[in-house]
């Protein structure tokens, strides 16, 4: 009987720990001179302060922007933090984006890091700008009706009163 409810207790605790993971993603690894380009850093079930790259070699032009995410799909719970970097290299050359760092809120020698990311930078003699295929900034409109049964948009209503207005016979009333 203890160990029933020994495994009752601990049941929503293997749930709610998923696998962690911290990890950086770049648009692009080489990149010509006065070319921009995006860091993300991403936290996956991680409680934690997040602590940038300074980022030495490079302009920060935009960042850090942040975004989280949360879900609980049949008991599996999913934490996600995302922290976005526009940046642009100051000169030609190698170099690298340095560590960025999470701390635990509750433990800190359960804190994380990125490994060092190369860069190349190329000479570009004819002021070649490139556009970021992965900018990630798209725009998306999402519809949401309420009640969920409901199948129609929200401005159905008027489309079809403007419908019927234009589709009625149109007359011309003599007075006598």
């Amino acid at each position: 009987m203890k160990s029933v409810l020994f495994i009752l207790l601990c049941l929503p605790l293997v749930l709610v720990s998923q696998e962690k993971q911290f990890s950086i993603a770049v648009s692009r690894d080489t990149v010509l001179m006065g070319n921009t380009i995006k860091v993300e850093f991403t936290l996956k079930n991680i409680q934690g302060n997040f602590e940038g790259p300074e980022f030495e070699d490079f302009d920060v032009l935009m960042g850090p922007n942040s975004s989280s995410s949360y879900s609980n799909i049949n008991g599996k719970v999913t934490n996600s933090s995302k922290y976005t970097y526009i940046i642009k290299p100051k000169e030609e050359g190698e170099f690298f984006i340095e560590n960025a760092y999470v701390v635990d809120k509750r433990e800190e020698e359960n804190s994380m890091q990125t490994e060092p990311f190369k860069i190349v930078v190329l000479s570009n003699p004819d002021g070649i700008i490139e556009e970021d295929t992965d900018s990630g900034f798209n725009t998306q409109i999402f519809q949401f009706s309420w009640p969920n049964d409901i199948s129609k948009d929200i401005f159905s209503d008027e489309k079809e009163e403007k419908e019927k207005e234009n589709s009625k016979p149109k007359r011309k009333i003599k007075k006598i």
